[in-house]
């Protein structure tokens, strides 16, 4: 059993051609802690060891990059969450580090609609 977004996810990173994509560290920790979940994974699941193998192979695609928080990204990421509910930390970390670094995101999850941005790219499932 693969993930269900899977082909989705597959189709759109091979439209991207050649433009860049980054993984910060909590996108990365969102990686990991997904491939290790059996319910998420099904018969698929990874052991942690196999997990980070598979984000190592992940990253020796030429287009990936890590980036790390730029400076003054915490004033961003404080402005969005006086916007948002406190359910939304992660989403907000993420808008706003993609908004810090002038990136997308790119996710399944329709609550990143909240956020009204046009830098959220929403695949449809």
């Amino acid at each position: 059993m693969r993930h269900i977004h899977n082909r989705v996810a597959v189709g759109w990173l091979a439209q991207c051609g050649g433009d860049p994509l980054a993984f910060c560290r909590v996108s990365q920790m969102g990686l990991l802690r997904l491939l290790t979940n059996k319910h998420v994974m099904g018969v698929d699941v990874l052991r942690p060891g196999e997990a980070w193998r598979a984000y190592e192979g992940i990253m020796r695609d030429s287009r990936m990059r890590f980036v790390d928080e730029p400076s003054g990204f915490e004033a961003i990421w404080k402005s969005l969450m006086k916007a948002s509910g406190p359910g939304a930390w992660t989403d907000a970390y993420l808008m706003a580090f993609a908004k810090a670094h002038g990136l997308h995101v790119v996710t399944f999850d329709k609550g990143f609609e909240r956020f009204g941005d046009a830098r959220t790219i929403i695949l449809a499932s």
